[in-house]
């Protein structure tokens, strides 16, 4: 907290700013003249000189220190942008995992050879089973399933990509936003 300031008139009709611990001093007047200053009871007769620190409604935030608010919002974007970046790599690692050139004739030829191998009784159980219960409703061949797995980890890795994206976008916007803050003047109410 500062100390107080007194406008000490000088003979030339200039004002000079003095505080309390410049009591029974001299000080140089802008003309060169030399001031004495009073004694703390006479400088209490002097005029209290005006506040020039804006007022705390006012104050602009210290240069390369951002609001707690903008810190905040920064960290729980950047928070978001991290993760949407670990999830595309994963989609796509998960993607390069499937093996596009699985022989599916090599397994369709081990089940039917296992089916070969059952003892006629088990065949005749297997066979009584399918045919009082049916089959079921068309199943989709495992090339479809991997096809399809493909395409739904292009779609969230491309959606965890874009996420990434506009995470980055508002990174920007946050880190712009509390810079500018910092720099504009106060705004002066009348």
């Amino acid at each position: 907290m500062s100390e107080q300031q007194y406008v000490l008139p000088c003979a030339c009709g200039r004002t000079r700013r003095v505080g309390a611990s410049q009591a029974g001093e001299q000080v140089d007047c802008e003309c060169g003249a030399k001031i004495t200053v009073p004694t703390l009871r006479g400088l209490r007769a002097l005029a209290s000189a005006p506040d020039d620190r804006p007022h705390s409604a006012h104050r602009v935030p210290e240069a390369g220190r951002p609001s707690s608010v903008a810190g905040c919002l920064f960290a729980f974007v950047f928070l978001g942008f991290i993760t949407s970046c670990v999830f595309t790599a994963a989609m796509f690692a998960l993607r390069a995992r499937l093996d596009p050139h699985r022989p599916f004739d090599a397994v369709l030829a081990a089940n039917a050879d296992q089916i070969d191998r059952l003892p006629i009784d088990e065949s005749y159980h297997v066979w009584t089973h399918y045919e009082r219960d049916g089959i079921g409703g068309e199943m989709p061949t495992a090339e479809i399933i991997d096809w399809t797995r493909s395409r739904m980890y292009v779609r969230l890795g491309a959606g965890g990509g874009i996420a990434a994206a506009v995470l980055l976008i508002a990174m920007i916007a946050v880190g712009w936003a509390a810079r500018s803050s910092r720099s504009a003047p106060p705004s002066r109410r009348t």
